[in-house]
């Protein structure tokens, strides 16, 4: 039985829900940080209402905290929300030798429900949010709570309803793949998990597509350690099986759109950007309601060839060159350098 539980905390319980073996990276990855962007702007807009865009705001994420206020505010029939990080956080005894604490976005006590923003696809979350309602129903008295999260790229609403005894087992079920000592499991996490290059059930996943490589032969080998010929070899290993996974994935797309059940496959609708042309921007800049300068920083830089299109002469102190990029170029093995000669027919 493991005994180390200093990593667990409230975000985690879904993953290990799969895999009891999962360990977070100790850096959030830009989607995560994006999503805590988000999650300040929801907290703000929450506590000031008609609060103007922070200058630093981006336009995308700000509308993206606007439409989970409106939507959180309708959930709450007129009741106050909380969105505070004290007012929202909680505490849970009694499953670890210490407290489990965590911090929900949004609480309505009026209405005995809470709210979780999340941004990019839709997942489970029910075991995360199963333990904030034990800590709600403990601190509110009451036998039923209901979370909601709020999907704000997909503009949707997903709905958990517990009771302290079905939202227990639900965070107990998790805690005990942990416990449990089983193996590791492939899922739909290990991307983030931080043993993804050590795990041997991944490795053991990828089976004879590694063994050309020979990367299979010690389920304990890192990646930093291998010579650099098999590390080539990798890289074009996946070269080759990137075009395939692009293929299947939408053969299996368009299987599910028609209809067809597919074990592990689900089709997720994203909402596009909302954009306006700036050539939109002609009229109110001309009647004065738009100020050109401003609109002008709204666009943004621009390359120097479509600025030369417009203006030719414009002076090189004012042309900066952006920071460029190093990229890997790795040759594929036994492609010819050169043209085959042509045979002679005889």
């Amino acid at each position: 039985m493991r005994t180390d539980n200093s990593f667990i905390r409230p975000s985690i319980l879904d993953k290990l829900a799969e895999c009891g073996h999962y360990r977070s990276e100790p850096d959030a990855g830009p989607a995560a940080e994006r999503g805590t962007r988000i999650d300040v702007l929801f907290r703000s807009l929450i506590a000031t209402s008609g609060m103007p865009m922070p200058d630093d705001a981006d336009p995308e994420e700000w509308e993206n905290a606007q439409w989970a206020v409106r939507r959180a505010r309708e959930l709450s029939d007129g009741s106050p929300i909380d969105a505070t990080e004290d007012g929202c956080a909680v505490e849970v005894a009694g499953l670890l030798p210490r407290l489990i604490t965590g911090t929900m976005d949004a609480l309505c006590a009026g209405q005995l429900w809470s709210a979780d923003l999340k941004s990019g696809q839709a997942r489970s979350y029910e075991a995360q949010q199963a333990l904030y309602a034990m800590g709600c129903m403990d601190r509110f008295f009451c036998d039923e709570w209901t979370v909601f999260i709020l999907y704000c790229d997909l503009r949707s609403v997903h709905t958990y309803r517990y009771t302290y005894e079905s939202a227990a087992e639900v965070v107990n079920n998790a805690l005990s793949r942990w416990r449990g000592g089983e193996q590791p499991r492939v899922n739909d996490y290990c991307g983030w998990c931080a043993n993804r290059l050590t795990c041997e059930a991944r490795r053991e996943s990828l089976g004879h597509w590694l063994a050309p490589t020979g990367l299979d032969a010690d389920p304990g080998l890192v990646l930093a350690n291998v010579a650099s010929p098999k590390l080539v070899a990798f890289v074009n290993l996946y070269r080759a099986m990137e075009s395939f996974d692009y293929e299947a994935r939408e053969i299996l797309k368009a299987r599910r759109l028609a209809g067809e059940e597919i074990p592990g496959v689900k089709t997720i609708a994203k909402r596009g950007t909302r954009r306006v042309d700036a050539v939109h921007l002609i009229d109110p800049i001309q009647a004065g309601t738009v100020d050109l300068g401003e609109a002008l920083l709204a666009i943004g830089q621009l390359t120097e060839s479509k600025v030369r299109k417009l203006w030719p002469a414009v002076p090189d102190d004012l042309i900066f060159e952006a920071p460029g990029r190093v990229e890997l170029h790795v040759s594929q093995p036994n492609k010819p350098t050169t043209k085959p000669k042509q045979l002679t027919k005889h």
